[in-house]
C-alpha cells in the first residue's frame, strides 16, 4: 500500500439499532489516538454513530448532540472527545483548541469537520460519510489508511 492508498468500506443499515451496532463494531478496533471525522447531512445519524461508539467504549454517559456546547468529553475504556463544528467558522477554531485533543490516548470524533482540516491533516484518521436513503436506511462509508475489522 502506498502512502496515499486508502481503504474504503461501505455498509448499509436499515434501522438505528443497526447503525449503533456498526459503530460498536468499529469501536472494538480503536486503540486510542484515533481521529474520526463524521460527515453527512442534518439528520443522517452522526450523533447516533457517536452514541454507538461511546457505549462500546464503556463511556459514563450517552452522547447528545454537541451543537450548542461544541465539545463534550466522556470517560470510558478510552476517553471520547465529541466535537460538533456545525456552527463554527475556521477563524473560530483557535478559540476551542481543537489541536489539543488530537493524537493523545483518546478517540476524537468531529462532526462537520470540513472547516477544521488543517488541525487534523497530519494525523491518521478515519473519515465516515453517512448518507440518507429511504426511511431509516443509511449508507455508511468508512475510509482510512488502516483496515477496519468487520
Amino acid at each position: 500500500m502506498t502512502a496515499k492508498s486508502k481503504l474504503l468500506n461501505t455498509f448499509r443499515t436499515f434501522r438505528e439499532k443497526e447503525t449503533l451496532f456498526l459503530a460498536a463494531k468499529f469501536a472494538s478496533g480503536l486503540e486510542g489516538g484515533e481521529i474520526v471525522l463524521l460527515r453527512g447531512p442534518i439528520g443522517a445519524g452522526k450523533t447516533v454513530f457517536v452514541k454507538g461508539l461511546a457505549k462500546a467504549l464503556g463511556c459514563d454517559r450517552s452522547p447528545i448532540s454537541s451543537s450548542f456546547n461544541i465539545m463534550r468529553s466522556y470517560s470510558g475504556r478510552l476517553r471520547l472527545y465529541h466535537f460538533d463544528l456545525f456552527r463554527l467558522e475556521e477563524a473560530e477554531l483557535g478559540e476551542i483548541a481543537l489541536g489539543d485533543y488530537l493524537g493523545d490516548d483518546s478517540v476524537t470524533v468531529v462532526e462537520w469537520p470540513d472547516c477544521s482540516e488543517k488541525f487534523y491533516s497530519r494525523f491518521e484518521r478515519f473519515v465516515i460519510d453517512i448518507g440518507l436513503e429511504k426511511g431509516d436506511e443509511r449508507t455508511i462509508k468508512i475510509e482510512s489508511k488502516k483496515a477496519f475489522k468487520r
